[in-house]
């Protein structure tokens, strides 16, 4: 009798296979780490849903303490060009979470093999999400072992910027501070400081997103392709009777520290922005709620990425 025709001895019991899982988290109180087959996209499906919906579980039960804000790290060797605030961001987070990361946010992406996860998972793990509280400490490009590339101050309405137009307009308008020639397809971070009025409903993490592709934009000039089309179309979204200025604006290559790329295209009526933002590793925003008026005052500055350690 071969052991492949079927048979088997009386009282013969396989060996159990243990369950796995494409996904692990571990928590405790003051972190959340977990280890993925792949990360999560936007509006995900299937178990990368249940994935993104346990990681927010674990995350909200991070406590809310004095001095310390939300500090999220992604390790990957498999970047995929992906931008590190829909990374650890957008792509996780919910109206829960984006209020207890109100006042401010520190997140990063390292591209790098991460460490083993504890448990075996269903194939290799490729992702590693860490959320933990850390210490509120004055922000400085130096600190991150980086010097200034580029800075600007601008005003916006107090409310979250549906796209990057608004942010990329008034960053044009305002002027950019650049200290140094081009910096292309090198990583970058970048330092952002916001005073909103007391009644807003902006936080860290719903608007961090328009902000970092507004300002990336605005430190990019367009390559020219379908130019008059997209130029009306970006007018009107700004409430001007043309796309006059606007062409001009997106071709204006004064200061523009990243250089040129096809900066937007057409997405239905609309357009659709493509700053190369995926060189950004590094973002720590604040915000403090004290302007007794209806203007958010926003200050940035890029640096480039020195060789930061990693913690």
């Amino acid at each position: 009798m071969h052991s492949d025709d079927g048979w088997e001895f009386p009282g013969y019991m396989k060996e159990p296979v243990p369950d796995v899982t494409p996904y692990h988290i571990d928590s405790d109180v003051s972190r959340v780490t977990a280890w993925s087959t792949a990360c999560i996209p936007f509006e995900p499906k299937g178990w990368r849903r249940d994935f993104r919906n346990d990681l927010r579980k674990a995350i909200a039960r991070l406590p809310s303490r004095q001095g310390k804000v939300l500090s999220a790290t992604y390790r990957s060797a498999i970047s995929e060009g992906a931008d590190v605030e829909n990374l650890l961001i957008y792509n996780v987070f919910n109206a829960k979470l984006s209020r207890a990361a109100r006042d401010g946010l520190i997140f990063e992406r390292f591209d790098e093999v991460p460490p083993d996860c504890p448990i075996l998972l269903s194939s290799q793990a490729l992702c590693q999400y860490e959320y933990r509280l850390a210490d509120d400490k004055p922000m400085s490009p130096e600190g991150q072992g980086g010097q200034v590339l580029a800075s600007v101050s601008f005003e916006l309405p107090a409310r979250i910027p549906e796209s990057p137009a608004t942010v990329w307009y008034a960053a044009k308008l305002a002027g950019i501070v650049v200290t140094r020639g081009s910096y292309v397809n090198k990583p970058w971070g970048i330092l952002i400081s916001i005073r909103a009025p007391s009644s807003s409903k902006i936080t860290c993490s719903n608007i961090v997103k328009p902000l970092i592709d507004g300002i990336a934009s605005a430190l990019h000039f367009h390559d020219g392709a379908d130019i008059d089309c997209l130029g009306e179309r970006l007018g009107v979204n700004l409430g001007f009777r043309d796309g006059t200025s606007v062409k001009a604006l997106l071709q204006d290559d004064t200061n523009t520290l990243f250089g040129e790329t096809n900066l937007l295209c057409r997405h239905g009526d609309n357009v659709q922005w493509n700053p190369r933002d995926e060189y950004c590793t590094y973002c720590s925003i604040k915000c403090q709620y004290d302007l007794p008026r209806t203007r958010v005052e926003v200050t940035a500055r890029v640096f480039d990425i020195g060789q930061r350690e990693v913690v």
